[in-house]
């Protein structure tokens, strides 16, 4: 499979133009198998880190949400929790700023192999297997704006995840 690359901000940035306000998917990347799934914080949550399963490819993700008075609380677990658990919590003032989800083909399916993670604090993080042949796609976030969920299909991995953005907001 050839290596790509996808910058969304061409796109991003013709929506935001059209639809400021409204919360957009970029993705998801990945297969078609297992069920669907998404999560969209509310404007009253922020993303406060994640919690990701893996092994060789990546199994499951949760969001870790705060709310304004950071009360801290989990999102369903998207997929399998079989693997390696791998937790990381967000500064009050961390955001992510860039996302790469490669994927890799398993029984002629494709399911995401690696997720790696940038963020506005100079922090990067990795889960999975790497693929330095596989398919990859990269989410950058726009200025002004934040991630603000997830999407995709899963079922014992993930087969597939996209982002979801929203502006910024100060909690």
């Amino acid at each position: 499979m050839n290596k790509m690359v996808f910058k969304i901000l061409a796109l991003a940035s013709f929506f935001f133009s059209i639809h400021a306000n409204a919360n957009f998917k970029v993705g998801p990347t990945g297969g078609v198998g297992g069920y669907s799934f998404e999560k969209t914080l509310t404007q009253e949550e922020r993303l406060c880190g994640l919690n990701i399963y893996h092994g060789n490819r990546i199994n499951a993700i949760q969001l870790r949400i705060c709310d304004k008075y950071n009360n801290v609380y989990f999102s369903e677990v998207f997929g399998s929790s079989k693997g390696t658990l791998s937790s990381v919590a967000f500064e009050q003032n961390e955001i992510i700023e860039q996302f790469t989800v490669r994927t890799v083909l398993v029984d002629g399916s494709p399911r995401v192999a690696e997720l790696d993670i940038w963020t506005s604090l100079n922090n990067s993080y990795s889960w999975g297997g790497y693929v330095p042949d596989g398919y990859y796609q990269q989410f950058d976030l726009i200025s002004g704006y934040e991630f603000s969920g997830v999407f995709g299909r899963r079922a014992t991995e993930l087969d597939a995840l996209g982002f979801i953005y929203r502006k910024r907001t100060v909690l």
